[in-house]
């Protein structure tokens, strides 16, 4: 059948039925062996994939151009709409909905336009529509593209009032165009009928923006505002008081029914004016029929610009305040001491005020201190430090000192005696203040500080303003310091690694062993957190965050995209031990914590075959976390050594390093040493009975007893120790060695009272039953 007539006969089909598919296959010429009759092909006919000529050459280059251009434009839109899309949501769940969004929802939208694609062919909508189909499709397109580009411009038109009520996340000051834009817009949302939430996040960005002159633009806008937001914009503006703005805030001052306005707009009259102030008009507000807090502010004010007279009647009005027996009025004379520069006979409420039965006032008085600067007082600062309600308060106090408070600061770090939150909240604020001499104590002290501590000292440092930690640490250590200090980290891992590699294989007592393996997963967390704040010295610290976020999310695709990220971003000698270290196996891990969940309840229920079933299990996954950490160990051959090691002589091992490991580690070998009946070092065993953490000296004592127990420790040595603990600061260890001396004095003829102390500390000649180290 010739080329010819299989066109002529293709056109008649055309005609007649007017078949897309027919139309598209006559793009290739020669159709006659795709028609039902050309069934057999003979050694003459023409190939299999034909030649493309006039007309269809045209058509083939056309869906190759718009094909190129789609991906084009598919692909710049996304790369430029993406970061609109997501930046607004908040950083902590940001990371997820993007991956949700972007692995999901759009597999989803293209399955649905294939699914529409389908239908529409299954359906011959072509057919049905006739020769209206190429209309019909592209007006259907051009909908679509419409709603799509609106959408967009809805977006992007609000983009910036989004970062507007969320700018608390970032530092806008770097970009002056950045910088109006967010002014216009914090602008437009307050002229609005908008949430007072939000209006409130406006009018701090404002006063973020230019504290200077803010008052221009909330100065009109202020008899539309709530009494709330009324107050606030006064206490913004009192930063920088204008007399140009006295009409409209005298005015205020007039009508407003609120205590708090009232307060605020007295204060600004009268730092505002240029002249003298009205002291007539203030002492009509020392009245007893006043609001405290107008009254305390208008005494504050009398005490600052008065005369003797003004003075005296001022600090009479304050020290009955302070003296009432209302928690609302000394709370209101605390907060009006704030505004003085001297307290002169007033300090002298100070010590009781800070003892005060209301919480309210006790916090209000810490800001007093710290506004007066009363140096004598300083040491109330680092009390309330300790006290978890008054610690916020006491925190703000401290920042609001500067660098006056570094030396308090560094007394509570300097004492580890001091609760874990307590210590932090000082390396905290630290960091908050962010001056040269709080970030050089910070930098100075990297290299000494370990565990907890290195980790606060990191989190610091990343947090202060515009990147200024990371480059004053960077520029005093230099990119060799943070590279020795990542490569600590290294080790620490590597150690913990190797100690879970000779307990997995050792024949151990399981439940102290589980304690130490999930004590030891911990230091590895730790020390994993710890290396990506150090990463973000070296490298963009977004990219450092989005890396780790993945690498904690869970999932295997998540992770090996972290993975990927570090191998594109680090440059370090030691990269691929540091991504075979942090390539971990978290289905692996969840077994392993289901198996131990369902041997718990197994046990509960006395299922002995349940029971068996699941140590078989367990012995399948450890054998499969063993070849992993073989593959981890191996890959850090350059870094450190790996002998094996028994159970015991690790566990000896990892009491050596306690200084680099966790207090919680320190805990779980001496326990598993008194299941194990393990020998312990003299120096392990003297450093952990004065330990900071009460659980770690009860582990130790409880090994003592367990020796005594055995007769490997007599009595008059064991009963030298244990009374020195009668008086111990955790309740836990006193109660346990108040149980052992009540049961021995049971024990014991003729009643023989223990020894006191002779002031001297552990004595290690007791311990002449255990080697030295």
């Amino acid at each position: 059948m010739g080329g010819g007539q299989s066109v002529d006969r293709v056109d008649r089909h055309l005609s007649d039925s007017g078949d897309f598919a027919c139309a598209s296959a006559g793009l290739w010429g020669n159709l006659d062996r795709y028609t039902p009759g050309a069934r057999f092909r003979h050694r003459h006919d023409p190939p299999l994939i034909p030649r493309i000529e006039g007309i269809g050459q045209i058509q083939f280059v056309t869906i190759i151009l718009f094909k190129f251009l789609y991906e084009l434009i598919h692909f710049t839109l996304l790369a430029s709409i993406g970061p609109v899309l997501f930046q607004p949501i908040p950083d902590s769940v940001r990371s997820e909905i993007q991956s949700s969004v972007r692995g999901t929802a759009e597999p989803i939208a293209t399955g649905l336009i294939g699914l529409s694609l389908f239908a529409a062919i299954y359906y011959k909508l072509d057919g049905r529509l006739g020769e209206n189909w190429i209309l019909a499709l592209s007006v259907v397109m051009l909908f679509m593209a419409a709603v799509w580009l609106i959408a967009n411009y809805l977006v992007r038109r609000d983009y910036v009032q989004l970062l507007v009520l969320g700018s608390g996340r970032m530092d806008i000051r770097s970009s002056e165009i950045a910088l109006k834009e967010f002014q216009r817009s914090a602008i437009e949302t307050l002229s609005q009928r908008r949430s007072e939430s939000d209006q409130r996040a406006c009018i701090e960005l404002l006063s973020q923006i230019d504290p200077k002159t803010v008052g221009d633009v909330l100065t009109p806008m202020l008899s539309k505002f709530t009494p709330a937001l009324q107050h606030k914009a006064l206490e913004i503006m009192l930063v920088s008081p204008d007399p140009k703005h006295l009409a409209k805030v005298a005015q205020l001052l007039s009508f407003s029914r609120d205590a708090n306005v009232t307060a605020a707009s007295l204060r600004y009259v009268t730092q505002a004016s240029s002249g003298e102030p009205d002291i007539e008009g203030l002492k009509r507000y020392l009245g007893d029929n006043i609001p405290a807090v107008v009254r305390g502010t208008a005494a504050s004010l009398l005490l600052e610009c008065g005369k003797t007279t003004d003075k005296a009647l001022a600090t009479k009005t304050l020290r009955l305040m302070l003296t009432h027996g209302s928690e609302t009025e000394r709370t209101m004379g605390c907060k009006a001491l704030s505004h003085l520069k001297y307290l002169q006979a007033l300090q002298l409420y100070i010590p009781n005020l800070v003892k005060d039965s209301s919480l309210d006032v006790r916090r209000a008085i810490l800001h007093v201190i710290a506004a007066t600067h009363q140096e004598k007082m300083y040491p109330y600062l680092v009390n309330a430090l300790r006290d978890s309600q008054t610690r916020g308060a006491a925190q703000a106090a401290l920042m609001y000192l500067g660098d006056e408070a570094v030396p308090l600061l560094c007394g509570v770090i300097d004492d580890f005696n001091q609760p874990d939150a307590v210590r932090q909240t000082a390396w905290t604020t630290l960091g908050q203040v962010g001056t040269t001499t709080t970030l050089d104590v910070m930098v100075q002290r990297l290299n000494t500080q370990w565990g907890e501590d290195r980790r606060n000292i990191l989190r610091a440092i990343v947090k202060v303003d515009r990147e200024e930690g990371i480059e004053m640490a960077l520029g005093r250590l230099g990119r060799e310091g943070i590279e020795g200090l990542i490569n600590q980290e290294i080790r620490i891992i590597g150690q913990a690694c190797a100690a879970l590699l000779d307990l997995i294989t050792g024949k151990i007592p399981y439940e102290t062993a589980e304690m130490l393996r999930r004590a030891l997963v911990s230091v590895q967390t730790d020390s994993s957190e710890r290396l990506f704040l150090l990463m973000q010295f070296l490298y963009e610290p977004r990219t450092i965050q989005a890396a780790a976020f993945s690498l904690q999310s869970g999932s295997s695709d998540a992770m090996a995209q972290g993975l990927e990220l570090l191998d594109t971003q680090l440059d370090i000698p030691y990269k691929r031990a540091l991504l075979n270290l942090l390539d971990r196996n978290p289905e692996l891990e969840r077994e392993q914590k289901r198996c131990y969940e369902e041997l718990v309840e197994a046990r509960k229920k006395g299922a002995v075959d349940k029971g068996r079933r699941i140590y078989a299990e367990l012995d399948r996954l450890a054998k499969q976390h063993q070849a992993d950490l073989e593959k981890q160990i191996e890959s850090l051959n350059g870094i450190m050594a790996y002998d094996p090691l028994t159970p015991s002589d690790r566990l000896s091992y990892l009491l050596d390093l306690r200084h680099f490991m966790s207090d919680w580690v320190v805990a779980a070998c001496f326990h598993l040493a008194r299941e194990g009946k393990w020998d312990i070092s003299r120096g392990a065993v003297t450093s952990s009975l004065r330990a900071t953490k009460g659980f770690v000296r009860e582990a130790a004592l409880l090994y003592l007893k367990q020796l005594h127990e055995l007769k490997r420790i007599n009595d008059e040595d064991f009963w030298r120790i244990i009374p020195r603990f009668s008086q111990d600061q955790d309740p836990l260890v006193r109660q346990q060695v108040s149980k052992w001396m009540a049961s021995q004095n049971k024990n014991r003829k003729g009643m023989i009272p223990f020894p006191e102390p002779d002031g001297e500390d552990i004595p290690t000649a007791v311990f002449n039953f255990l080697p030295q180290g």
